[in-house]
Formats: structure tokens, C-alpha cells, sequence
């Protein structure tokens, strides 16, 4: 059921002016057609002018059950010129929309960078500082385990934070992921770059 839906939503603009250009064949096509045959068919007979009694008569037969196959016809070519119509409208509107995701992305990514530099500019600044901070207390020695423990997770969490800002300048595309797992906020997805900046710090830089 869901997979026809999603045929119909696909080739809705092409099913659309398949139907117009069928209905369109078979009201307007087949019914000009035949008129203008009658006039010239009277035309040729020497009948002399096409009165409004002949045009009568000729309308009446159009959509006579003998005119059928005719009409068919017609509205068969009608709905082919429709269905390919169509398909040229609904292919330059998916480019269209195409063309307008890639710009919206492009725009996004690049409020991103900027957001990264800013972001580079003022935590980075300040991770240096915390961890020249952390070092320095560390080298005064004579503090009690408490305190050492504290100053090691300051320090893993500033190496986390920078690894955190080296991975969003590392992001080529824009993915996002779930903030919770029920929840409907999302937030960039900087996993792999993460895990990779991570791996890359030896264990003295990672604080164990």
C-alpha cells in the first residue's frame, strides 16, 4: 500500500496531465476534428455554406457509440502528448528543487564555517588557558588526591572540548542526529570526526 503511494506521489504531475491530455483529446480534439471534417466534407459536396442546422447535425454524431473508436484515439494521443508534457514539467521542477536544496545547503555550510571560526577564535583561546592553568597547578606539587583527581578531569574535558571544535572544522556535510533518543530536537552529528580527533591524542593529551 505504501509503495503505491509512493509511485502515485512520484509520477503525480505525469498521471495529472495524463488525464488532462486524455480528456482534452477526447472533448476538444475529436469533437474539432470531426467538425472540420464535416465542413470541408460538406464544402467538397457542393452543399454550399455550413448552416447552423448542418453543424447541428455533425456535433450530434460526435459523441455518437459509432465515433467512439475515433475518440478514443484521439484521446489516447492526447493523454501520450500529456504524459510526456508532464514528465518535462516534473523534471525541470525536480531540478528546480534539486537546485534549491544544493543552495539552501551551501548556505547552511557556510554559516557553519563561520560559526567555526568564531567558535575556534574564543574555545580554543580559552582551552589554552585552562590547560596551561591545570599543568601549572600539577607542577606545584604537594596537593592531595581530590584535588589531583579534579585537575585530570578539568583537563579531559578542555582536551574534549577542543577535540570537539577540531572535529566541526573537520565536517565536510551537514548531518545531524537526535539530541536524546526521544527527541525531536537535532543536533550535528560530529561523531566520526570526534572519535578520529580523539584517537589521534596519545594518552599523556587525553588525561589518563
Amino acid at each position: 500500500m505504501g509503495t503505491k503511494k509512493g509511485v502515485l506521489k512520484r509520477y503525480r504531475v505525469q498521471l495529472i496531465s495524463l488525464l488532462v491530455g486524455a480528456g482534452a483529446g477526447y472533448i476538444l480534439a475529436h469533437p474539432y476534428t470531426m467538425l472540420i471534417y464535416a465542413w470541408a466534407h460538406a464544402h467538397q459536396a457542393g452543399a454550399g455554406s455550413f448552416s447552423v442546422g448542418r453543424l447541428s447535425a455533425a456535433a450530434f454524431t460526435i459523441f455518437q457509440p459509432v465515433m467512439l473508436p475515433m475518440a478514443l484515439s484521439f484521446a489516447l494521443i492526447g493523454a501520450i502528448v500529456g504524459f510526456l508534457a508532464g514528465t518535462v514539467v516534473d523534471k525541470k521542477r525536480r531540478l528546480y528543487v534539486a537546485e534549491r536544496e544544493t543552495e539552501r545547503r551551501r548556505a547552511a555550510f557556510e554559516t557553519l564555517h563561520q560559526l567555526m571560526v568564531t567558535l575556534s577564535h574564543y574555545l580554543l583561546n580559552a582551552n589554552t588557558i585552562i590547560g596551561g592553568m591545570v599543568r601549572h597547578c600539577q607542577r606545584r606539587g604537594g596537593l592531595d588526591k581530590d584535588l589531583l583527581h579534579a585537575l585530570e578531569t578539568i583537563n579531559e574535558q578542555a582536551i574534549k572540548v577542543e577535540a570537539v571544535v577540531r572535529a566541526l572544522q573537520k565536517v565536510e556535510e551537514i548531518k545531524t542526529a537526535s539530541y536524546t533518543a526521544d527527541s525531536t530536537i537535532v543536533m550535528l552529528d560530529v561523531t566520526k570526526e570526534l572519535e578520529s580527533e580523539l584517537a589521534g591524542k596519545g594518552p599523556e593529551e587525553r588525561g589518563s
